[in-house]
């Protein structure tokens, strides 16, 4: 027993490393920065009864899964901001290790393990692990939905088969309808997985039971959106309405990559090498692979480039692709950490010493593929750094504002909120009462009025400014 259990042992340690890593750098400074407007939403709506969250998720434009969800977290650990961030910290831990799985099953070992570790780095990630919403979550599930798309492919090609492969189905049912109550761009990865799907079925040939099975899971997970789906056409109408110029080339690429505490000019040269890398990852392997998968080496290459990919052609369509919407990218760059992860190994597979390559070629080879990894990788540490302690990229700070009120006047004072939103993170940090005015509000003229007469002192929040 010992003499299995040790093997074992040193198999996890890597992974184990990578994601004690990643627990590190998400709870590092958890709570530092203060919640701004779109976390105070999801503070104060958790603080309600299970109707009322349904009702205001209604009202909002989000599904009421994450809420659902933070709220029975809040229920164990409390209404603070290091508690309520914890969800998504562990959402994103969770989503590293997911994605570890998914190159291991898809892959081998070894792109498991560098995609886990860049993801457990990379400050995309790392920035939504860090913030009371539901981005983190949406990644974990999408990964996990690619996973199972994998699984359920093998089931359906009769690898898996009995208890096991029931679970499978199952598991890809209840995955992908938690997906669909977490974020309205859940879709984008079905929509990518159904592509493959279909790949799937015209190189096996498997029309009538392929087809049926894949239309029986995707009319199962439909089944138990059903009772949200008339909220979530009515909330997806507005989507894209108002929202500013779409953004450039290199702001998409730049964020897909490495995320939003970058600047893309930057970010431009590590970005092109990632690509570069990714594109590496396309080439098929050295050698023939030992152990069936369920899906062609061409499937599963596909399977992953199409959870890059289109979502980002989906944003373009449908003219999300803004830079408020960039973090709907966030599933998208662990795509892309997967595929950069085989590059580099099949950058080293590539020079290794063959017949036709000298062993001085190789090793020159070699040094390009570690130099331009390298390369690389030089923003995610310049983009976390900026995460931690870069007043640029600080959320709005709300805790500060609420302290210097009550500092200065405590209750004694007219508080004015011009911005959708600042009354539920406002008055998270501060009392609410009649001095708190969010406007406009019907009568704004009046409740104007009515705080410059009762109060000495007036300040105003101007979306993260008080004045």
């Amino acid at each position: 027993m010992c003499n299995t259990t040790a093997p074992r042992f040193r198999a996890l340690l890597p992974i184990l490393l990578i994601l004690l890593i990643a627990a590190g750098l998400r709870l590092y400074r958890l709570d530092t920065q203060s919640f701004w407007n779109d976390e105070g939403n999801s503070a104060r709506l958790v603080e309600r009864t299970v109707p009322l969250i349904l009702s205001g998720a209604a009202g909002d434009i989000h599904p009421p899964g994450y809420y659902l969800l933070l709220a029975g977290w809040r229920a164990l650990g409390g209404p603070g901001e290091f508690s309520l961030r914890l969800l998504s910290a562990f959402s994103g831990v969770l989503a590293v290790a997911t994605l570890y799985a998914t190159g291991a099953a898809l892959f081998d070992r070894r792109v498991a393990v560098l995609a886990a570790l860049l993801a457990s780095f990379n400050p995309f990630q790392v920035y939504y692990s860090q913030e009371a919403r539901m981005y983190a979550l949406l990644a974990l599930l999408s990964t996990a939905s690619i996973l199972l798309t994998a699984r359920v492919l093998q089931r359906l090609a009769g690898q898996v088969a009995g208890r096991h492969g029931a679970l499978i189905l199952a598991g890809y049912v209840a995955i992908n309808a938690l997906g669909l109550y977490t974020h309205y761009t859940f879709p984008f990865v079905i929509a990518a997985e159904s592509i493959i799907f279909v790949l799937w079925l015209v190189r096996r040939r498997k029309w009538l039971h392929g087809l049926a099975a894949w239309m029986g899971l995707q009319g199962a997970t439909l089944l138990f959106f059903l009772p949200w789906l008339p909220t979530a056409l009515r909330q997806l109408q507005g989507w894209g309405v108002g929202t500013p110029e779409p953004a450039s080339l290199a702001e998409m690429g730049s964020a897909l990559a490495y995320g939003l505490t970058i600047p893309a000019e930057v970010a431009a040269s590590g970005t092109v090498v990632m690509v570069l890398i990714a594109l590496v990852g396309l080439f098929p392997p050295t050698v023939p692979e030992e152990h069936p998968r369920g899906l062609d080496f061409e499937e599963r290459l596909a399977l992953i480039a199409a959870w890059l990919l289109v979502p980002l052609v989906i944003a373009v369509v449908l003219r999300v692709n803004t830079r408020p919407f960039l973090k709907f990218l966030l599933p998208a760059n662990l795509a892309l950490m997967l595929l950069f992860a085989r590059g580099v190994v099949m950058g080293f597979e590539i020079t290794r010493p063959m017949p036709g390559i000298a062993s001085g070629q190789g090793r020159l080879l070699r040094l390009v593929v570690i130099v331009l990894t390298v390369l690389g990788a030089v923003p995610l540490f310049l983009g976390l750094n900026n995460l931690y302690f870069n007043p640029a990229y600080a959320r709005d700070d709300y805790r500060a504002m609420a302290d210097r009120i009550s500092t200065e006047a405590g209750q004694d004072a007219g508080i004015i909120l011009n911005g959708p939103n600042q009354w539920e993170v406002f008055t998270y940090y501060y009392p609410d009462g009649e001095n708190v005015a969010p406007l406009p509000d019907g009568q704004t003229e009046a409740t104007l009025e009515g705080l410059f007469s009762r109060y000495r002192r007036i300040y105003a929040l101007y979306w993260g400014e008080a004045q």
